[in-house]
């Protein structure tokens, strides 16, 4: 392209295979250690430093193929000196990462299993991704040659063993038995060739993988169309998955059904194709989403396929509820008409005379004398 994009990667192989496919790749290599050594002369003749016997060439190897780590190695030790020697030197190696390509390598073509082992020490990878990478490529390495079939069979055995400590650790929640079983899947793999194979050979990640990856998808979609269908037939999800989606499956094959039920489940194409057990989006499918996008446009938030109206359900009230309701219907009519008569006393009362009371006087009673006994 006219402005092409530079994408920095520590990882080449973490990225999807649709960015790699994009890409050109452009590998940096580590630097050197006697590639490093001249650039820190010059950085300690300008700054006026006198450097000991073999004080570059630590530094250089400690840096691990890392100029800028030498540098600032370099800095720390010269802090407030004017000559440095090798006793001056605090800082150590490196923690690397090791690349699983680099340690297949020193597994299937080594023939040191001390080696092999440490090379695995680097890896960010735990035993039991570790024994899937040596899996998928025992074949390739050992199965290639004629003659090499024992080698293959004595190679699967120590993994088989591997494979049996990885299942004791999960049962028995001890990882001190990782050691076992990283000793038997790399150093059973360097001993069991008979001889060392050269050449160029490409190793592939784990099938395994993939495979998983694939049916986590086809379940993850398998659930979006069963809570589909759930939530239009009300019922659940696993009744849906179990008795209901082949049925909707087999209307999506009809074309009498096909768009109608596509508008009122809201497929989409990936969805459309897995009920109908295609493996690709052909041309009839295509037309049916089509349609039923068309179809989906044209329908207001009240609208619905005529296949798929539901029919009015009549409220019953209970009759106990009804007299509950009526009783208390009458009682607030009752408080209306009471506080209307209340209203229309106080509004007859003369206001000219504040002090005047509303209530009847009570009539004396007449006293009794001696003379009526």
């Amino acid at each position: 392209t006219d402005q092409p994009i530079v994408l920095i990667a520590n990882d080449l192989y973490g990225l999807t295979p649709s960015i790699r496919s994009s890409c050109i790749e452009l590998k940096f290599n580590s630097v050197q250690a006697r590639s490093m050594i001249p650039a820190l002369k010059k950085i300690c003749v300008e700054e006026n430093i006198m450097c000991g016997v073999g004080v570059l060439e630590k530094l250089a190897e400690n840096a691990g193929g890392d100029m800028r780590s030498a540098v600032k190695d370099l800095q720390a030790v010269a802090v407030g000196r004017d000559e440095i020697y090798i006793e001056d030197i605090a800082t150590s190696e490196r923690d690397t990462k090791e690349s699983i390509f680099k340690a297949l390598g020193k597994i299937f073509k080594s023939t040191d299993p001390k080696s092999a082992l440490q090379a695995t020490y680097g890896l960010d990878e735990t035993p039991e991704n570790l024994i899937h990478w040596i899996d998928e490529n025992l074949p390739l390495q050992y199965g290639t040659q004629e003659g090499t079939e024992e080698d293959l069979i004595t190679g699967y055995m120590h993994l088989s063993k591997a494979d049996r400590y990885l299942g004791r650790v999960r049962k028995r929640q001890s990882y001190r038995l990782w050691r076992y079983a990283s000793v038997l899947m790399t150093c059973g793999t360097v001993v069991s060739k008979s001889h060392v194979s050269r050449g160029f050979t490409k190793y592939q990640p784990p099938s395994f993988w993939r495979k998983m990856g694939q049916l986590r998808a086809k379940r993850d979609m398998r659930d979006n169309i069963a809570s589909k269908i759930g939530y239009h037939c009300n019922e659940s999800m696993r009744y849906s998955r179990t008795d209901l989606a082949h049925l909707y499956g087999r209307m999506l094959k009809d074309d009498a059904y096909a768009v109608d039920v596509a508008v009122d489940l809201e497929l989409s194409v990936d969805e459309i194709v897995y009920l109908t057990g295609g493996k690709k989006v052909t041309k009839g499918i295509q037309k049916v989403y089509d349609l039923a996008q068309a179809q989906r446009s044209t329908y207001g938030n009240d609208d619905a396929p005529v296949f798929f109206t539901k029919k009015a359900v009549k409220k019953v009230q209970d009759k106990k509820q009804m007299d509950l309701n009526q009783i208390m219907q009458s009682a607030a009519s009752n408080g209306n008409s009471k506080a209307e008569e209340t209203s229309k006393t106080v509004n007859s009362t003369p206001k000219d005379d504040p002090k005047s009371d509303p209530k009847p006087a009570a009539k004396a009673k007449p006293q009794r004398t001696l003379f009526d006994f």
